[in-house]
């Protein structure tokens, strides 16, 4: 009862530390984006080559996996315009579904699962194991890194906020 205990409480630690508003969060992760991907990848295979085969144990290297794939697309270089620029931002939603696949027993439920959906945002927050993103109206998971170009990303804002006003 008590690790739970702690648990909650590191949880509730990020969630307030990462607040920056009502509707944007930013992780606690001081790692740039390349180092980030080093720890993570470094992380996973230290802990496939441990001997604890525990459920505790796999659920974080998937976890760990889903999190490495999340912030690999974060990164991606692509053409745009003969140009090529940082993805840098993804929806939420697709987000969550790629960090789920590396779940092996993942439910499709768990996409809307508001629980899941929490743990998700918490676990991108991580001081430790977490992403240099922002999060922004539950909507949107963007790179934190100076080499962003945010082009692309405030024309999708807009067209979001252009679809709803619809």
């Amino acid at each position: 009862m008590e690790v739970n205990n702690v648990h909650n409480t590191l949880w509730s630690k990020i969630r307030e530390d990462s607040k920056v508003s009502e509707h944007v969060r930013v992780s606690l992760q001081v790692y740039a984006p390349n180092d980030s991907e080093v720890y993570l990848s470094e992380r996973i295979s230290h802990l496939e080559k441990e001997p604890d085969s525990s459920h505790e144990n796999q659920a974080h290297v998937e976890n760990l996996k889903g999190l490495r794939a999340v912030l690999q697309t974060l990164m991606a270089n692509i053409e745009i315009a003969d140009k090529t620029v940082r993805l840098s931002y993804m929806n939420f939603d697709e987000a969550l579904a790629l960090f789920l696949s590396y779940r092996l027993n993942a439910q499709r439920s768990l996409l809307t699962d508001r629980h899941q959906k929490k743990r998700f945002m918490d676990l991108l927050c991580h001081p430790k194991n977490g992403l240099p993103v922002y999060l922004l109206q539950n909507q949107f998971v963007v790179l934190r890194s100076g080499d962003v170009d945010l082009d692309l990303f405030l024309e999708e804002i807009s067209q979001t906020k252009d679809d709803r006003e619809k």
